[in-house]
């Protein structure tokens, strides 16, 4: 459905244009990858809005793809399987924020575990590529040192975040931390 929805505006965009006929690859190419991540966060608002986590929704979206774009992880194979997943995900991270998101203990344990499989895994797997996408040798070398910057950056905001007393947003964080592990386990 996305494929065809982005045929349609890539049709649109060259009627408008003809000088971009040669660009119709690229234009669908483009209008997929839009509107497929539309779909992904019109999908982590939905789930936020009926757990009624919506900045928890958020932040676990944010601090999810930040670690993804540098350490890489499963991908399924179709963009509907993607949102299906990330939707699945998304779910399971609200209700465990909504049932342990506002337990302290629970809160700093999860700081340590998702501390430490996190650190493990993008040492160990980190950047996972897909097979659309290989990587050179220097290019992995570049994303594993960034995912394990960014896996710092993110404990930090985790730690502060417990801090200040935001609990809940401190849980989605080190849940994304764990989603992101598994994917690169998966």
């Amino acid at each position: 459905m996305i494929e065809l929805l982005s045929k349609k505006i890539a049709d649109f965009i060259i009627a408008q244009n003809v000088d971009e006929a040669d660009n119709r690859d690229v234009l669908i190419y483009g209008n997929t990858l839009v509107i497929s991540d539309l779909v992904s966060i019109i999908v982590i608002l939905i789930i936020g809005l009926i757990f009624d986590r919506l900045i928890c929704s958020i932040i676990f979206f944010l601090s999810f793809a930040i670690m993804r774009e540098q350490s890489g992880g499963y991908h399924a194979r179709t963009h509907i399987g993607c949102n299906l997943v990330l939707g699945i995900n998304t779910a399971l991270v609200m209700t465990a924020v909504r049932f342990f998101g506002n337990n302290l203990r629970v809160a700093w344990g999860l700081l340590i575990i998702s501390a430490a499989l996190g650190l493990t895994s993008f040492m160990l797997f980190a950047p996972r590529e897909h097979e659309n996408k290989k990587l050179e040798q220097y290019s992995k070398d570049a994303l594993k040192k960034r995912s394990i910057i960014v896996w710092l950056i993110v404990s930090v905001v985790q730690i502060v975040l417990l801090l200040c007393g935001h609990t809940e947003y401190a849980v989605s964080v080190g849940l994304s931390m764990v989603s992101v592990s598994i994917a690169l386990l998966v």
